[in-house]
This record gives C-alpha cells, sequence and structure tokens, in this order.
C-alpha cells in the first residue's frame, strides 16, 4: 500500500496557497480537481498503481470539474483497455 499513499500524496501536486482542492467522486479510486482560479485547473485521478491528470490552462472562465470528469473517465478507459491487450 506504500505505493497508494505516494500517489494519494501526489493528486493534489500543484496547489499553492491560493488554490482550491476539492474531491471528485465517481472518478478512479480517488481523484481531485485543483483550480488556481484564473491560472490552471487539473483533475488528477488515481487507479490501480497509475495517476492520471488532465489540465486547463489559461482558459477564461476557468474550466469547472464538471467539464474534466468526462474527459478523465475516457482516458482511465483507454488506459486500462490498453493495459489489458
Amino acid at each position: 500500500m506504500e505505493g497508494n499513499a505516494v500517489l494519494d500524496s501526489s493528486l493534489g501536486l500543484g496547489a499553492d496557497g491560493g488554490a482550491s482542492v476539492m474531491a471528485v467522486d465517481g472518478v478512479g479510486e480517488k481523484a481531485v480537481y485543483v483550480n488556481d482560479a484564473g491560472r490552471s485547473q487539473t483533475l488528477s485521478a488515481r487507479f490501480g498503481s497509475f495517476l492520471a491528470s488532465i489540465a486547463a490552462y489559461s482558459i477564461t472562465p476557468d474550466v469547472p470539474e464538471v467539464s474534466l470528469v468526462p474527459l478523465m473517465v475516457k482516458e482511465i478507459d483507454g488506459i486500462e483497455r490498453a493495459r489489458d491487450l
């Protein structure tokens, strides 16, 4: 489980003092959305031994987590299918 602890600690990386970090349900085993308002929005998810992140930079208005979730679900599905080959 040590690997999972490392992945979990990596989920909120990139969040500075001004960024908000919010847990997101239904994406991977654990996911967080980091909103550094006006600068970047990142959705990171852990699934198995993988950590995936999708980020939007310098887009106005800020990209909400609900817009990044379908992209992450598709990415996780693609990685899981490739892993099963």
